[in-house]
């Protein structure tokens, strides 16, 4: 798992080599906001979710059944 993070990481250095300092920077911060909203869309808009227990984790995958 260890050596695809590194690959893909390396793959993306070198297709980034051509785009502006300012392209990348914005590439990053808009992935990084899609990565933080997915789980919370998923969240609202999936099928018969109920509400946590009390004492439970918000985001516990258990009280949420597709």
């Amino acid at each position: 798992m260890a050596f695809a993070m590194f690959l893909a990481a390396t793959g993306v250095q070198f297709a980034v080599q051509e785009l502006s300092r300012r392209a990348i920077l914005a590439a990053g911060a808009a992935s990084t906001t899609f990565a933080m909203v997915t789980p919370i869309a998923q969240r609202r808009w999936t099928r018969g979710c109920r509400e946590p227990q009390p004492g439970r984790p918000l985001f516990d995958s258990s009280f949420c059944v597709v």
